[in-house]
């Protein structure tokens, strides 16, 4: 089940991009959703058990996936949503609490098409998804 970042009262939701957030601390998730939101993406937390589903639904235009996650880490879950019709144009960034330059290659070469370093800076974020072309939302 995903979790829209949490909005003020008949808020609308931007129309920017989706983008799903998939962190395993919920509260960092929903905290990085919120801020996506006010610089006008639609950031949606997902919970890692979620993600495969929710990309189906969702079709987000860019995923942040934590690679300190045990469902994340080995690579297996992005490969396998590489591997899903339509995912192969979702820009995918990973982020991992530590330096570890192995694996932010092995990230690389298993689809991921940023690497960030945790804890993400969000307007970092923002602007590696403007770099890709992903801009948000009036």
């Amino acid at each position: 089940m995903t979790h829209p970042a949490p909005r003020s009262a008949g808020a609308a939701l931007p129309a920017g991009p989706v983008v799903a957030v998939c962190m395993g601390g919920r509260s960092a998730a929903a905290s990085i959703a919120a801020k996506l939101c006010e610089a006008g993406y639609m950031g949606l937390a997902v919970p890692p058990d979620d993600l495969e589903a929710s990309c189906r639904r969702l079709a987000p235009a860019a995923a942040l996936l934590d690679g300190s996650h045990p469902l994340l880490e080995d690579f297996s879950l992005l490969r396998r949503l590489r591997a899903a019709p339509g995912f192969d144009k979702v820009l995918v960034a990973y982020a991992r609490d530590r330096v570890d330059i192995g694996y932010m290659i092995q990230a690389m070469r298993a689809g991921a098409d940023i690497f960030l370093f945790a804890p993400v800076d969000v307007a970092s974020l923002i602007g590696r998804l403007r770099e890709h072309g992903l801009l948000p939302g009036d």
